[in-house]
């Protein structure tokens, strides 16, 4: 059959037609239009837009970016070996004014040499620096050596390490103490205070300026306890020097306490530290030394017993609590007790610790606590720490004693 020839309209009519028609592309293994152009308009493709020169600025120097970043850790870098000396020359300085005449005449001589480097220090403290980031890249590594510093010491006493933190660092500012009234108002509460640091029942804060985060002050608290383990150590040893002075003073067995007719004369007790177990009721007992006197003296009836006096005392393994209950010179000074206890040597005898009617309550609960102590130092319990023993894990307060039944309740890992 012969196919008929189309005219030129009819093929404009149907090419025009077929232009109308919705063109479908083929399908491609892997997906995406046949052209490979996925879709974007041809002219966007072969016609891209030209950034206005006006635009254009000079394109960011990453060998300068990493100059500059070098140079800011070479200034941090030399922060932290330079400024220990600086700190411990201002200590050495303190030191001689307290020293004799020759060395506070020193520390004279050396008064604007150790101003410059106070100045130092605080202009480090406070750095700006070329930009805010080396700035406070610089301050945070002041602040971070300096407080390292403070609590890298090794000090005498546990009054010299509260006087460090609560006094000195407080005053200059290093240290932020929260108020008493706040600290009071979250324990009644049952919550928990807030705060940065925690060392000898006080809570501080860390100035903002020193930028520190949640890993400094870990290592921070870290810091603190190291020197609060420090100054356990440095007291246990004094105060076990003290107890063989207390001992060789003694002239008495303490076991003749026990007996009908004691000696008159000095009786050195050795009192151990009894550690508590809260799930079978026992209490934390701080242990010490004591050095006792006995006399012989007229009771109110008319009948002569012999009594017993704290000479002299001493704590051990570093803690205060045992001096603190015992101290009674002290105390009857601070108007805290009318006058010395005593304790009646007979009543060592008994089950029980001694009630007397009539006498002042302070004194009355302080004339227990030597019964007890006396006691377990005639017991000599054998008793061992526990494994997490406490005071290792924190140092937010050491133990009090409590005159009612010489209990010392620990309240030192609590955290």
């Amino acid at each position: 059959m012969k196919r008929k020839r189309l005219t030129r309209e009819e093929k404009a009519a149907a090419a025009q037609a077929a232009a109308q028609e919705p063109r479908q592309e083929p399908e491609l293994e892997g997906g995406g239009a046949a052209n490979g152009n996925l879709g974007i308009p041809a002219d966007v493709i072969e016609n891209p837009r030209t950034m206005d020169l006006d635009e254009l600025g000079d394109a960011v120097s990453i060998s300068a970016k990493a100059k500059a970043q070098q140079k800011m850790m070479a200034r941090v870098d030399r922060v932290r070996d330079k400024l220990p000396g600086y700190l411990t020359s201002i200590d050495e300085y303190e030191v001689l004014g307290r020293g004799d005449k020759a060395q506070r005449d020193l520390q004279a001589s050396l008064r604007s040499t150790n101003d410059v480097n106070v100045r130092l220090v605080e202009g480090l403290l406070r750095y700006i620096g070329d930009n805010p980031d080396e700035g406070a890249m610089v301050r945070h590594a002041a602040w971070m050596v300096l407080l390292n510093h403070h609590f890298s010491k090794t000090l005498g006493s546990h009054e010299e390490a509260e006087a460090l933190l609560a006094g000195r660092m407080v005053r200059a500012g290093y240290l932020i103490q929260v108020k008493e009234e706040v600290v009071k108002l979250a324990q009644e509460k049952g919550e928990e205070v807030q705060c940065d640091l925690r060392a000898y029942g006080r809570y501080f804060l860390v100035p903002g300026d020193a930028s520190a985060g949640t890993d400094d002050k870990r290592e921070l608290q870290e810091a603190l306890q190291g020197l609060y383990k420090r100054t356990r150590e440095v007291v246990a040893k004094k105060q076990d020097a003290k107890a063989e002075k207390l001992k060789e003073r003694a002239t008495c067995p303490l076991e003749n306490l026990l007996s009908d007719s004691p000696m008159l004369g000095y009786y050195f007790a050795d009192v151990p530290t009894q550690y508590g177990d809260k799930s079978k009721g026992i209490d934390h007992l701080e242990g010490g030394r004591l050095l006792l006197v006995t006399k012989r003296e007229q009771e109110k009836s008319g009948a002569e017993a012999v009594f017993s006096y704290v000479v002299d005392v001493t704590g051990r393994e570093g803690n205060r609590a045992f001096e603190r209950g015992f101290d009674f010179k002290g105390q009857v000074a601070k108007k805290e007790l009318p006058f010395i206890p005593k304790l009646k040597v007979s009543t060592l005898r008994e089950n029980k610790p001694p009630f007397i009617g009539g006498l002042h309550p302070a004194v009355g609960a302080k004339v227990r606590l030597m019964w007890y102590a006396i006691k377990r130092a005639l017991s000599r319990p054998k008793e061992q720490p526990p494994s997490n023993e406490a005071g290792e894990a924190d140092v937010a307060s050491e133990p009090s004693s409590n005159g009612n039944n010489g209990a010392t309740q620990a309240n030192e890992g609590t955290a």
